[in-house]
């Protein structure tokens, strides 16, 4: 029974959208083409999501970096970063070229192009240019100028870091802004089962001939692949940051719940019931990063101690006696 309700606490709501996904496409398949009143209900929740994604990756990307003042792990932070989006992206375009090799999804499809009227010549560095750059400040507000977004995030959160103090006003809008966008997802989630439903219920009553036709193959290779890799994949990665422990973390635990918003619940909860907090770090602790001290302090509405040169703050870093820790209990006792 306890399994049961840790499973159900942590993937219910995953559950629920699966549920509405197949529910919407049961009626979609009863209604036929009268499915299509049900589009704009899709098409709301689809709108939502579309509209968050500029402002998220921004305040996501901008906020972490920002936050992060040792030059010397951003720099490591970044090498990794790269080096894992190639590879992951390698790797998984590797396996789904040997999916096609082997069930190709096109076989006896027929699709009629139509070449565009005026082809633009385009070299690979003016390519290179136009992915990663827009000329105007305004074009950055477009999804379709993703790269471009990702690039102008990381210089902003590099800059807010390099200004120190004088930016920490403009870095705490970042990460409040980024808490603030993990919100409105959480909010737009609690409408994803009608949204998914409805969708799903268009696209099978209006396109299910054509679904279960010439997509039936795609569809058939894309999706028990993906699943596959999906489970295959993260856990091989995990594996290899974290081990067995990282593993049973990972699948147990899952760190974001967009639907329950269960995160930011747990953090106001031990903020309500409690009279207030202190944080003490160190910005040279070989385990615990001050970008994330920091964070934590943030999180609580603490008041934050961050000592030069202390180390992990234990016996080994010299910290046999805490005179310091003595004092701030004491105040908070008087207090």
């Amino acid at each position: 029974m306890a399994i049961s309700k840790t499973f159900l606490k942590h993937y219910g709501f995953s559950l629920l959208l699966l549920a509405a996904i197949a529910a919407g496409s049961i009626l979609g398949w009863q209604l036929k083409e009268k499915a299509v009143v049900l589009k704009p209900l899709g098409d709301f929740f689809l709108n939502l999501l579309f509209t968050c994604v500029v402002p998220l990756v921004f305040f996501s990307i901008s906020s972490a970096v920002a936050g992060m003042e040792n030059a010397a792990r951003l720099k490591k932070i970044f090498l990794w970063m790269i080096l894992i989006f190639v590879g992951t992206g390698i790797i998984s375009s590797l396996i789904m070229v040997a999916g096609v090799k082997i069930y190709p999804p096109a076989q006896n499809v027929e699709l009629s192009l139509t070449p565009p009227e005026t082809a633009q010549d385009m070299n690979v560095g003016q390519s290179i240019v136009r992915a990663f750059s827009v000329p105007d400040f305004s074009d950055l507000l477009s999804k379709k100028n993703m790269l471009a977004l990702i690039v102008f995030a990381l210089l902003v959160g590099l800059a807010a870091s390099a200004a120190g103090e004088k930016a920490k006003a403009f870095t705490q809008f970042l990460v409040s802004g980024n808490a603030v966008m993990m919100k409105v997802i959480s909010f737009i989630m609690l409408y994803a089962p009608v949204g998914l439903g409805a969708y799903f219920a268009y696209l099978v009553g209006v396109f299910g001939p054509q679904l279960f036709g010439s997509y039936m193959r795609a569809m058939a290779l894309y999706y028990p692949l993906s699943i596959a890799y999906f489970f295959v994949g993260f856990s091989v990665y995990v594996y290899l940051a974290a081990g067995l422990k990282g593993m049973k973390i990972f699948w147990a635990k899952p760190s974001i719940s967009y639907g329950s918003g269960r995160l930011d619940k747990n953090w106001d909860k031990i903020v309500e019931n409690c009279g207030g907090f202190v944080v003490i770090g160190s910005d040279d602790d070989e385990y615990i990063p001050e970008s994330v001290t920091r964070r934590l302090a943030f999180k609580l509405d603490a008041e934050l101690h961050v000592i030069h040169n202390g180390g992990h703050l234990n016996a080994d870093a010299g910290y046999k006696k805490f005179p310091f820790l003595l004092e701030i209990l004491d105040k908070i006792h008087n207090h």
